[in-house]
């Protein structure tokens, strides 16, 4: 496996399928099987699109999102939580959800548009703004949303799996994990040391911050619809439940750092057109960045990610021999470099 591959498979969103419209027999199968249980007559032929930890389709006016994790109920759960989600999101109708012995789904109204990314290349850069200031403007109404108790008891993740969400926190949760790690074979035992002492620094950097509205979860410009110079849809929120928002900040500083492990497609990625990106969500959504201890927050989000792949994706030799984007050598450069954010200029210039 490369290095770009492993990054991918290690980023705030994983890798992404690639080879659209290709044949896929047995995709296209499991999309009949879902329109036919569904009741639905497509006007046109499925066609595989971009996707993710889910195999997605467009079906004439519909979009069909495949989970194949067993068990999974994040597309389900999904199709419950877009019931609360504030209007400037634009969230596309949701038409049916079920599951099937292959994994559950969820079909929606196809919202027209490109994702933000593969629009990017043909932007100039005040669109790219310009676009970007909406987007701040829609996030805040998703962190303005606060949820009754027991609509979040009714969309909780299952609290038994140590990996269930990106971002596990609270801090203990990262503590008990890293102490785990310490058995691991390969396992840089002063890394781990390191890396607890710094989680429990951080480990306050929310403490008094009240209740928390949603957050996307998965923030990043694949996730973004756009047309004619202007967003259309804020997509794909299997991951939204409520947080800290700077979770959905660290997830777009990720995506700016490294878009190329994201956006994939024949055509070259131009990571230093990204950078300006969270300079204009400030100016879109400024209240995101008022956080007088920005930088530790920041921090406690980056470790709440990065952490759980170290027992997902255990170390296989000396972190030499490991891929740069091994989750070792990730915290590695988390507490040499600091956060994205910080790597991308931002919290260290202010800018």
């Amino acid at each position: 496996m490369s290095d770009a591959e492993f990054g991918a498979l290690v980023s705030a969103k994983h890798r992404k399928v690639e080879g659209r419209g290709k044949a896929d027999i047995g995709g296209r199968l499991r999309v009949a099987t879902i329109l036919r249980n569904a009741g639905i007559v497509s006007s046109a032929a499925p066609e595989r699109i971009a996707g993710s930890t889910n195999e997605v389709w467009r079906a004439g006016e519909f979009v069909i999102r495949v989970g194949s994790v067993p068990g999974a109920k994040r597309l389900r759960r999904e199709a419950l939580l877009v019931n609360y989600l504030p209007w400037g999101v634009n969230y596309p109708t949701v038409v049916a959800c079920g599951v099937e012995p292959f994994g559950e789904w969820l079909i929606v109204r196809n919202r027209s548009g490109l994702p933000f990314s593969e629009a990017w290349s043909s932007m100039d850069r005040p669109t790219r703004r310009r676009i970007v200031h909406e987007l701040g403007r829609a996030v805040k109404e998703i962190h303005e949303t606060k949820l009754a108790s027991e609509t979040i008891d009714e969309l909780a993740f299952d609290p038994t799996s140590a990996f269930s969400i990106p971002h596990m926190l609270p801090a203990s949760r990262l503590v008990d994990s890293l102490q785990k790690s310490r058995d691991l074979p390969w396992m840089d035992v002063g890394l781990v040391d390191a890396l607890i002492e710094k989680t429990r620094e951080v480990a306050d950097a929310f403490k008094g911050s009240g209740s928390f509205g949603l957050v996307h979860g998965d923030l990043h410009f694949e996730n973004v619809l756009v047309r004619d110079g202007n967003l259309t849809s804020v997509l794909d929120f299997e991951w939204c439940r409520p947080g800290p928002g700077e979770i959905d900040l660290d997830v777009l500083a990720r995506f700016c750092e490294h878009p190329d492990l994201t956006v994939g497609g024949a055509s070259k990625v131009d990571r230093d057109s990204y950078r300006p990106v969270l300079g204009w969500l400030n100016e879109g959504y400024p209240e995101l960045f008022l956080a007088p201890n920005l930088r530790e927050r920041l921090m406690l989000c980056a470790l709440a990610a990065e952490v759980p792949w170290l027992s997902a994706m255990p170390p296989t030799g000396p972190a030499s021999q490991l891929p740069a984007f091994h989750p070792v050598n990730r915290l590695r450069e988390l507490l040499d470099s600091g956060t994205s954010a910080e790597r991308l200029g931002w919290v260290a210039t202010g800018i």
